[in-house]
C-alpha cells in the first residue's frame, strides 16, 4: 500500500513537472533581413502595414523603428509563447542590435498593395488611402505617396475604380514614396 501511494505520488509530481516544462517559453537568437518597405497584412479584424522580413513570424519586432528606404539585418530575440494571448501571436520578436542599416537606391522599383478600406467587416470602415494634398496621399496613416503629374491620371483611374491593385513603387522622393504605376 505504501510503495502504491509512493508510486501514485511519484506519477503525479512527474506529470506535474512533465506540464511545467512545456508551459514555458522557449526563446532563440536569430539574424532577421528586413526590406525597404512594408507589405499589408490581414489581422483578425483588420490591415495593416507590417515588416517584410527573411522571418514571416517577425512582422514586428519590439524596439526596432523601421525608416521607409533602408535595408536591415538584425540581431533578434525570437521567443515562442508557451500560453499564447488568444487574439494574438504565438511568437514575440524584440530587436538585440542593428547589425546593418544600408539604403535602397532611389531607382530600385518595389511592389506593395493598395487597399482602400482599413478593417475586413462590414460597417465602420476606415480609409487606408486619405487625400493629403494633389499629389500626396497618406497610406495606412504611415507613409505618404506622392503622385508624379505623368501618373495622374492613372492614379486618379485607380481612385476612381475603388478596386484593390498591386502599385509599383520607388524611394525617388524625401519622406515617402513615388508611385509609379498599377500593375497589371
Amino acid at each position: 500500500m505504501k510503495n502504491n501511494l509512493l508510486l501514485i505520488f511519484f506519477i503525479f509530481f512527474s506529470a506535474m513537472h512533465a506540464s511545467a516544462q512545456m508551459r514555458t517559453d522557449s526563446s532563440s537568437i536569430i539574424e532577421v533581413k528586413i526590406s525597404p518597405w512594408k507589405s499589408l497584412q490581414y489581422g483578425a479584424f483588420f490591415k495593416q502595414l507590417a515588416l517584410t522580413s527573411s522571418e514571416p513570424a517577425c512582422d514586428f519586432i519590439e524596439g526596432f523603428e523601421f525608416e521607409w528606404g533602408y535595408y536591415y539585418t538584425l540581431e533578434v530575440k525570437k521567443t515562442k509563447l508557451a500560453q499564447p494571448p488568444s487574439d494574438g501571436s504565438s511568437i514575440e520578436c524584440e530587436l538585440i542590435r542593428i547589425l546593418s542599416k544600408q539604403p535602397a537606391t532611389s531607382d530600385m522599383v518595389f511592389q506593395m498593395r493598395l487597399e482602400f478600406e482599413k478593417y475586413l467587416g462590414k460597417g465602420d470602415n476606415r480609409d487606408l488611402l486619405v487625400k493629403k494634398a494633389d499629389t500626396i496621399y497618406l497610406y495606412d496613416n504611415e507613409i505618404e505617396i506622392h503622385i508624379p503629374d505623368d501618373m495622374l491620371a492613372e492614379w486618379n483611374n485607380f481612385l476612381m475604380a475603388r478596386k484593390d491593385a498591386n502599385a509599383l513603387f520607388t524611394f525617388q522622393v524625401e519622406n515617402g514614396i513615388l508611385f509609379r504605376g498599377i500593375r497589371k
